[in-house]
């Protein structure tokens, strides 16, 4: 992948060195580089980028890092990104990030590390229960006599829980669409999938009232869709890895319970997290 992005690592180079990178333009760049624009252009797209795409893409990293990580002061920030005044340049971050530099600077640096470990801990630990499906299939999944109709049984008496996952397994990416809930399970999903699915739609219900529909709606999507994409992923692939699919769908399953948890309402930090999806 290096040798591909070659081009694209020189300009980013060029911005690093510039005193104000805003104001580098693609007749300098391609000039330092001892190239006729036409090349640099053309080389550029076979990276498929562009100078404007690396400029702007750098740009941002700077002007992030510069507010999360330095006591720049936001007018010196202003000249090297390359602004004409403060206000043209916080009307330009707010349209992009929803947020004043200002209020974005002052939200990274809420709480200290520890503080914002316990927020999280207490929050967790304050989490309303989880549904009784979902308990049950917690407890009983190590048992001997749990199998394919047992997790029928449990789940039957949850007529909402059923009809998400009749819904899910009919998606055009779990091929053909299951008649009944057996088929959604043992052909479609499978067991261990069915108790992680049970546990994001508990914990999607129980925080619809600390965590924005929209972050909720957007990351549980994501997480669900995400364990049957790797799975074509890997099946594509040519490597010959081997990997524990049950300790990867937990991994995706916990990832969004984490993202949840930081995007909750109490936590200090919940507005900055959300800024950043």
């Amino acid at each position: 992948m290096n040798q591909k992005l070659l081009l694209t690592q020189a300009v980013n180079s060029l911005l690093t060195t510039s005193a104000v990178p805003a104001t580098l333009t693609i007749e300098q760049c391609a000039a330092e580089l001892a190239m006729s624009m036409t090349s640099f252009r053309r080389k550029l797209s076979q990276e498929e980028t562009s100078f404007k795409l690396i400029q702007q893409k750098y740009l941002n990293e700077l002007c992030v890092h510069a507010l999360l990580t330095e006591h720049i002061n936001i007018n010196s920030l202003v000249v090297k990104l390359g602004y004409s005044e403060r206000a043209t340049f916080e009307r330009a971050f707010r349209h992009k990030f929803g947020i004043t530099p200002a209020k974005f600077r002052e939200l990274s640096l809420v709480g200290d590390n520890s503080s914002d470990e316990h927020t999280l801990s207490v929050i967790a630990q304050n989490m309303p229960p989880l549904s009784d499906s979902c308990q049950r299939l917690l407890s009983e999944k190590e048992q001997d006599n749990f199998n394919l109709q047992r997790v029928i049984d449990i789940i039957a008496k949850d007529l909402v829980f059923t009809g998400r996952i009749l819904g899910l397994a009919s998606k055009a990416i779990y091929g053909k669409t299951p008649n009944n809930i057996e088929e959604a399970i043992s052909r479609s999903l499978g067991i261990n999938t069915v108790i992680n699915l049970a546990i994001v739609y508990s914990v999607k219900d129980a925080l619809s009232s600390h965590v924005e529909q929209s972050v909720i709606n957007q990351c549980s999507h994501a997480f669900l869709s995400a364990p049957k994409v790797f799975q074509l992923l890997r099946k594509q692939s040519s490597v010959t890895v081997k990997f524990d699919n049950v300790l990867i769908e937990q991994v995706l399953t916990f990832a969004l319970l984490g993202l949840l948890l930081l995007c909750h309402k109490n936590n200090n930090k919940h507005q900055l997290i959300l800024h950043s999806l």
